[in-house]
């Protein structure tokens, strides 16, 4: 009993469906993009309370470059 309770804990699970399974493939492709987008939100929240606008500006357009990506889209 103990034996076959290691080896259920020890292998990878199957039972995954093949949504779930594509939901997982997608988000890992989408992965880089969202740190982007998370990095890119920390610096426009700096650059709004220094106050800088060119730079504001500057890292509005990338995040909204960043949204018109055609991979990103069409995940």
């Amino acid at each position: 009993m103990k034996i076959l309770a290691l080896v259920m804990l020890l292998t990878p699970a199957y039972a995954l469906s093949p949504a779930a399974r594509e939901f997982m493939s997608i988000t890992k492709e989408l992965e880089p993009v969202q740190c982007q987008k998370r990095q890119l939100r920390r610096e426009l929240a700096r650059a709004e309370i220094e106050q800088r606008e060119d730079d504001v500006n500057q890292l509005r357009a990338k995040f909204a470059a960043l949204d018109k990506d055609r991979k990103v889209l069409k995940l």
